[in-house]
């Protein structure tokens, strides 16, 4: 018997460091895989995979030889026919000695083979059965000279048996060839090779696609989405000291597969941190949706990692303890490197020894450095990195996707057009936006109230000059942003205050649907809730959370499982206010209601009171457009005086009798506003002229 056949493999040979800039040399990032060899192509390729070709064929061919000498051994055929094949077996043996020499000349060459045997670890053993296994996927022809191989319709294409034989494996061989198909060899661990039900040998062995076509030097397909920004390591908005630290760490050899935790908020660039290291190891990234069903992530993170990237695992705010904990144990059995991407807060799907990258937010400084950076490298005008830098909080990721999605046309305005929408898709299916808002004139309030709600909009203009130039952001170290409390009977004009400074500021106004972000699911809520801080922290928003006591209330003594998770999304809610650096004001018709923790940590509380009679005359006045007909001077001072109505009421009032008005065909008098004021009382289900709220 000639010897088992075992496919020579080259030493791992680090590269040099690559120079990425020409300030900058990045080392080979050997924790992130090992290194890539030049891909063949063109006539090369075609050389090396004819070599490889002949080289199964003749397997084929000898294993085929030996078949009557096989037989005969075994008494199934004469004696003779033994001898009548010595020539044919030498002849065969002659060409699979020849084919192996061609073959194994391109070890030393780059070949698909001895980089998948590198980066999944194989002997050369492994090699040789993955080889084997595969080669009917990359030459269908060889399917049917397989067949003739096994010489039984009832046998799978390619199982342990036939790869023995081909192999010509002896009994120490044959055991080594079992080694290697086990469950944690790394050919099966890897996901490269799957066998199927049935008992060894005979169970069928199939090749992961992404490896034939590996082998085949054929392009694997990555993901659609998987055009990020790849950038030199010295043009990355990150910390650099740590990201220094990381790049060293990430080179060093004999260390075990990396894990790297991007944590930060959406839009800080975390994946195109992840790309660009695992460019400097010649990798692309996958991106692997962590919140997706467990057995869809196992088999994603191995998909990308036999295609040859490194995955990046994404996770939200939120989830359910138990699934966090099934993804910890899927990561940390991942064989390979892989990325983590994740929000501030919360567990992480990874167990200890990871490098971590904190993203923290920008300051406006900074943003007008980036933004000036990125606009200049475009060719674009960058006098305008100083207005967006004012107007948005956003991060270096949100940045580019921007600048991307208005190619040529940058303009002020239309950047911030594309970071309001990216805004709105994040958020518009837990909040709606308000687009009626009221002028700062149209509010009807004592003079106290007013200056307090003109010192909430002194704060939000001011922001920048208090926190950045005059230092006290060290001193606000927590609850930098602004949030405020309006509290008061219904009607008061709460949600009315709160659209005049959204107005008064320039922003958008956002109601939170409290419907859409509550959810029976486990961590679920915090999901929501995170999207909706997250996004108004951009800038250019103002939150609404109104009736905000059903969110926002007291804890509970715990008696039971709801009550236990009610007070866990109120916990989350108290840490994320003091990271909170957004716009945010609740409203509550009962100020009790509210937690004494979240009193402490907003920055303006309003109690707005019940109108008097000279306010509620002001109110009535204000409802009462110049467009509308009245028959002339309306009492207005006597309706005020005689019934207590909250500002919602007159409004409502006001409307009813311009319909009563309308349906005599008349214009408005004061009867059709007393008429109006009467059927109020009525839908209230009082008589008489009480106060209504």
């Amino acid at each position: 018997m000639a010897a088992p056949v075992v496919v020579p493999l080259p030493p791992v040979v680090a590269p040099a460091p690559v120079s990425v800039t020409p300030a900058r040399t990045v080392p080979h990032l050997a924790a992130l895989g090992a290194p890539r060899r030049a891909v063949l192509g063109g006539e090369l390729l075609e050389t090396y995979l004819e070599a490889t070709r002949h080289w199964i064929v003749s397997l084929c061919r000898t294993a085929i030889a030996l078949a009557p000498k096989v037989a005969a051994r075994a008494g199934l055929v004469a004696p003779e026919a033994e001898a009548a094949s010595d020539s044919v077996i030498a002849a065969a043996r002659a060409e699979e000695g020849e084919a192996m020499a061609q073959f194994t000349a391109w070890a030393q060459r780059g070949a698909p083979h001895v980089e998948v045997s590198q980066e999944l670890g194989l002997s050369g053993t492994a090699t040789a059965v993955l080889l084997v296994a595969a080669a009917p996927q990359i030459w269908g022809e060889l399917a049917r000279t397989y067949g003739t191989c096994t010489a039984d319709a009832a046998r799978p294409l390619v199982d342990e048996l036939l790869i023995s034989h081909l192999l010509e494996a002896n009994a120490e061989t044959r055991a080594a060839i079992g080694r290697e198909l086990d469950e944690d060899a790394p050919l099966v661990r890897s996901g490269a090779v799957t066998i199927g039900k049935g008992l060894r040998p005979y169970a069928a062995i199939t090749v992961h696609p992404a490896i034939a076509r590996r082998l085949a030097g054929a392009a694997v397909a990555g993901d659609a989405d998987a055009a990020i920004d790849v950038r030199a390591l010295d043009d990355l908005v990150a910390p650099r000291e740590k990201l220094d630290a990381v790049v060293r760490s990430l080179a060093t050899k004999g260390r075990a597969p990396a894990r790297i935790v991007l944590r930060g908020r959406t839009g800080t660039g975390r994946r195109t941190i992840a790309a660009s290291l695992a460019a400097c190891a010649g990798r692309g990234l996958g991106l692997v949706d962590g919140d997706a069903a467990i057995e869809v992530v196992r088999a994603r993170l191995r998909d990308v990692a036999l295609r040859g990237d490194v995955p990046c695992v994404s996770i939200d705010h939120g989830g359910e303890p138990a699934a966090r904990a099934r993804l910890r144990a899927v990561v940390d059995a991942h064989p390979g490197p892989l990325f983590v991407r994740a929000p501030f807060g919360g567990d992480l799907p990874v167990s200890a020894g990871f490098e971590l990258v904190e993203l923290t937010a920008l300051s406006e400084t900074e943003r007008r450095a980036t933004w000036r950076a990125m606009l200049e490298r475009r060719g674009l005008d960058v006098s305008i990195s100083d207005d967006l830098s004012a107007r948005f909080s956003v991060g270096p990721g949100a940045m580019h996707h921007a600048l991307s999605t208005v190619a040529g046309n940058a303009t002020a305005e239309t950047i911030a057009s594309v970071l309001r929408q990216q805004r709105a898709a994040r958020i518009e299916s837990v909040a709606t936006r308000v687009d009626a808002l009221a002028a700062w004139d149209d509010l009807v309030l004592p003079p106290e109230i007013d200056d307090a709600l003109r010192e909430l909009l002194a704060r939000a203009k001011h922001r920048r000059t208090v926190l950045e130039q005059w230092g006290l952001e060290k001193v606000a170290s927590t609850a930098r942003g602004l949030t405020a409390l309006f509290q008061g009977g219904p009607g008061t004009g709460k949600t009315l205050s709160a659209g005049a400074i959204a107005r008064a500021l320039g922003y958008e106004l956002w109601r939170v649907d409290l419907s859409k972000v509550v959810s029976k699911w486990i961590g679920e809520t915090e999901k929501n809730l995170a999207a909706v801080f997250d996004a108004a922290e951009d800038g250019e928003i103002v939150l609404l959370f109104d009736e905000a006591d059903s969110l926002f209330g007291r804890r509970t003594d715990v008696k039971s499982s709801n009550d236990r998770n009610a007070n866990l999304e109120t916990n989350y809610l108290l840490q994320r206010l003091d990271t909170f650096t957004g716009i945010a004001i609740l409203t509550t018709n009962f100020g009790t209601a509210i937690d004494p923790a979240f009193r402490r940590r907003l920055s303006v509380q309003v109690q707005f009171p019940f109108p008097d009679a000279g306010d509620r005359e002001r109110l009535w006045r204000a409802h009462l457009p110049a467009t509308l007909p009245t028959a002339g001077d309306l009492d207005l001072a006597n309706l005020a005086q005689r019934y207590e109505l909250s500002g919602g009421y007159i409004r409502n009032a006001v409307l009813r009798a311009a319909y009563l008005a309308a349906a005599d065909g008349r214009i408005l008098a004061d009867e059709h506003l007393r008429r109006a004021v009467t059927l109020e009382y009525q839908r209230a289900g009082q008589l008489g002229d009480g106060r209504l709220e």
